[in-house]
């Protein structure tokens, strides 16, 4: 199955659409070892989970068996497989999955709870830009978690689009957050002309959760994949 250009497939999981308690079959070695150095056991089984899902939906645009996928991973460990036009990204926060897929390498994607988090507005300080965490301060005391997730999230996606991990210092370009502006990267540091090549998008996915993709390329099309007929 190919991604047409200009398009990206986004996938909406959760731990209960798969129930199997053979999962582990269809992973790597590596992977089965990974597994077993949780420390809880809902952390194993939300990656066990993870990987699963990853290796299902790779499968089908593949047309191959979950098992037989063999990745690849970039010094700063990202996955890819080589020698076919398929990129894809993931996150999870609990139990909850999403996967994003396309013909661009640089793709990311980040999910997350929203929670309580009463250092919101320290983290923010400390790692976000200036213009980030005065957006963050200007939210009301009901929306201050939700801003600072969105603007996680987005941070998140663009980062892993990159692929440099957090290494990449979170204060070196910003987004935008306030809910009046559509997603956008406003800048990054030495790189006055990147901007114009990345989209930002909200994936509306679950109340509680917010979703981010990133992606180098602009005028993107979004498709929400049915996933009643995976399993």
């Amino acid at each position: 199955m190919l991604i047409p250009e200009k398009e990206v497939h986004v996938y909406n999981l959760h731990s209960d659409d798969f129930k199997s308690n053979n999962k582990k079959y269809i992973l790597s070695e590596d992977e089965i070892l990974k597994s077993e150095r949780f420390r809880f056991e809902k952390d194993k089984i939300n990656y066990v989970n993870c990987r699963s899902f990853l290796r299902i939906l790779i499968g089908r645009y593949l047309e191959c068996l979950p098992e037989n996928i063999k990745f690849s991973y970039t010094k700063y460990g990202k996955p890819y497989i080589e020698n076919v036009n398929l990129y894809f990204n993931l996150s999870h926060s609990s139990n909850h999955f999403v996967y994003a897929f396309g013909g661009n390498k640089n793709i990311g994607i980040d999910t997350e709870f929203i929670k309580e988090m009463p250092d919101a507005l320290e983290i923010a300080k400390r790692y976000f830009s200036e213009y980030e965490f005065s957006e963050i301060v200007k939210a009301s005391k009901q929306n201050t978690n939700k801003s600072f997730f969105k603007c996680w999230t987005r941070k998140e996606a663009f980062i892993k689009a990159i692929g440099e991990g957090l290494s990449y210092p979170l204060d070196s370009f910003s987004v935008t957050l306030n809910p009046e502006d559509k997603p956008e990267i406003l800048w990054i540091n030495n790189m006055k002309d990147e901007i114009k090549h990345w989209s930002l998008y909200n994936l509306d996915f679950r109340r509680d959760f917010i979703t981010s993709l990133a992606i180098r390329e602009r005028d993107v099309k979004i498709v929400y994949m049915n996933t009643d007929e995976l399993f």
